[in-house]
């Protein structure tokens, strides 16, 4: 079912969490049908603006630091507050990869409709930047439907499992990626190719 292909984007456009890919220059140069629902913009409105364009000026100050820090961390998680194209403020769990194909760095917005967020610890053992870590098949399946933004429920009945089955083996997969989110996790699988799928 997964497959470990050299793009790590090739189910950007099949889920519906909303993803944006920028280049260096903080511009979207990728973005899917989730991502242009959440912010209400046109995928050309999206593709002529930066970062910056979606971010409430008051939030503006220390973005060309921050930038900085990620691409040297490679990795960034948390909550971020954005602005739609109708002048709305929506706060989302995000993760966002730096680089994962060259100079492309890929945001995942994760809108939580099932009013909660899960979180772990990740596992005490430091996570080796360069390895895959070894995920079990189901593990591997279930990260594959979150990626395409699918819900526990949603899971469970797809994959013949119970609801508490799909949190665990979330669980699983987020502490042997070393994320602390489903965003995350998502971001790591993919960055990793653990979960692309073909198109």
């Amino acid at each position: 079912m997964a497959t470990r292909t050299q793009n790590p984007l090739a189910l950007f456009y099949r889920s519906v969490n909303p993803m944006l890919v920028a280049d260096d220059q903080r511009r979207y140069i990728a973005v899917n049908d989730a991502a242009c629902n959440l912010l209400r913009r046109t995928r050309d409105e999206l593709l002529s603006a930066t970062i910056e364009d979606i971010t409430p000026r008051e939030n503006l100050d220390g973005m060309e630091e921050a930038w900085n820090a990620f691409l040297t961390a490679g990795s960034l998680i948390g909550t971020y507050e954005v602005v739609t194209g109708d002048g709305r403020k929506v706060e989302v769990e995000y993760n966002a990869t730096a680089n994962v194909l060259p100079g492309r760095h890929l945001t995942i917005f994760v809108v939580h409709a099932e009013g909660h967020r899960e979180t772990v610890e990740p596992a005490m053992d430091e996570i080796d930047p360069g390895s895959v870590p070894a995920l079990s098949p189901r593990e591997v399946q279930v990260l594959e439907q979150l990626a395409l933004g699918f819900r526990g429920t949603e899971i469970a009945e797809a994959l013949g499992i119970s609801p508490d089955t799909v949190r665990v083996h979330v669980r699983n997969a987020m502490r042997k990626l070393g994320a602390r989110t489903r965003a995350q996790a998502i971001g790591i699988a993919m960055s990793k190719g653990i979960v692309t799928l073909e198109t």
